[in-house]
């Protein structure tokens, strides 16, 4: 928060590091202040998060086991995407644009990586039938 109490940041749907040190999080687009994106905190150092990757509006987020892979999806329009970001090479990718209802669940992806982090795992709305379908994406 500022001085006055306001708040600065808008964070929210963390997810553990495999590696154990460290939470992965998002920092929400309806932040006041930038950046704003894929962030990182080690339990190292609490006080200093870290904003990651910032190319789209990102929302939740997981990695592979490996830590190589971070997948989010976002807010944006009509519609969820599904982000694949490669910390190797410190890519960020769209693979998948999903539809959304409401921005309620079932209608927005979650995406997550297998354990050989070879393939995500999404799911995706179909506003014509109501119905969940599990999109699935492989990682070349």
């Amino acid at each position: 928060t500022n001085a006055s109490g306001k708040p600065l940041d808008c964070f929210g749907h963390e997810y553990w590091a495999p590696s154990g040190k460290g939470l992965y999080f998002v920092k929400y687009s309806c932040s006041p202040s930038a950046p704003k994106g894929v962030c990182y905190v080690s339990l190292d150092d609490i006080e200093n998060p870290q904003v990651l990757y910032s190319k789209y509006p990102y929302w939740h987020v997981s990695c592979s086991p490996d830590q190589r892979y971070i997948v989010s999806d976002t807010q944006s329009g009509g519609y969820s995407g599904v982000c694949l970001i490669d910390t190797e090479t410190d890519t960020e990718i769209m693979l998948y644009r999903a539809q959304t209802y409401n921005w309620t669940h079932p209608a927005h992806p979650h995406p997550c990586v297998n354990t050989a982090s070879d393939i995500v795992a999404f799911n995706d709305y179909n506003v014509e039938n109501g119905k969940v379908a599990v999109g699935f994406y492989m990682v070349e």
